[in-house]
């Protein structure tokens, strides 16, 4: 199975000064051998999450996937440090990104943990993606099974970056970057008021989420999984948010919040 992933656009950043730019400006460390993929953001001073990436280093150039309709807002953020450093960013808008359920599909794909199953992230432009396309997998049920966040769903700009993030997409040992001293503050001194969470319950999950007649959340994304049953993700506070947690939707039935990835 080989699908369209409409979800991502593509950036590419060529020159000898990309690594060391990149790792100023992102969550995440980016001095990284070539072949290998790195998930970070950029953040906001707020600490709020601005774009998400996932960094391929093809060794003389970087193809970075970014949510789609952020490629010009990845560039101007990115723009805005860019002080002489020798490199070449662009949007490749006649390319593609694919879903490979069936190993890797030529120079530019790559191993991915997005999803509930092996996959990997395959690049390339939209005529050689067309040639490729075969059958339609349900890669919604597979975010959700793995508990990825979704841009414009499950996280936006507003978002407090620890709220959602994974662990693997930052550093808690790296130096300064826009947003850091907020990330570090948490990390070190105190923690967030909720968490991106799994939920389980007996129907479909929506609105908001209730314990002791209070809200404590509210449902993001919601699927019916032939293994699982009714699932999604949402925000639970603090109090609340621990696997095997119960709380209710505001029709009264049970909701049990999971551990991510489901499973």
């Amino acid at each position: 199975m080989i699908t369209a992933w409409p979800d991502w656009g593509i950036v590419r950043i060529s020159g000898p000064d990309r690594i060391d730019f990149l790792h100023r400006l992102t969550s995440n460390h980016m001095k990284t051998p070539a072949g290998s993929t790195v998930h970070t953001f950029l953040l906001s001073v707020q600490g709020k999450p601005l774009v998400e990436m996932w960094a391929h280093n093809l060794g003389d150039e970087h193809l970075i996937e970014v949510p789609a309709g952020l490629e010009q807002t990845a560039l101007a953020e990115l723009d805005k440090f860019h002080f002489g450093e020798k490199l070449k960013m662009e949007v490749l808008s006649d390319w593609r990104v694919l879903c490979s359920l069936e190993g890797p599909q030529g120079e530019h794909s790559f191993p991915t943990q997005r999803l509930a199953t092996e996959a990997h992230a395959v690049l390339l432009p939209s005529a050689r993606a067309e040639t490729l396309e075969k059958g339609e997998a349900d890669l919604e049920l597979l975010r959700i099974e793995q508990g990825t966040p979704r841009y414009g769903q499950d996280y936006d700009q507003e978002t407090l970056f620890l709220e959602m993030a994974d662990p693997d997409s930052y550093s808690e040992s790296k130096g300064c970057y826009p947003g850091q001293e907020v990330v570090a503050r948490i990390l070190h001194r105190g923690r967030v008021n909720r968490r991106l969470v799994g939920l389980s319950a007996a129907k479909p999950l929506s609105g908001k989420l209730m314990a002791d007649d209070k809200e404590v959340g509210w449902v993001t994304s919601a699927i019916e999984s032939p293994r699982f049953g009714h699932i999604g993700l949402g925000y639970v506070r603090r109090e609340h948010n621990d696997p095997g947690s119960q709380l209710r939707l505001e029709d009264g039935t049970a909701v049990s919040v999971r551990k991510l990835p489901f499973g």
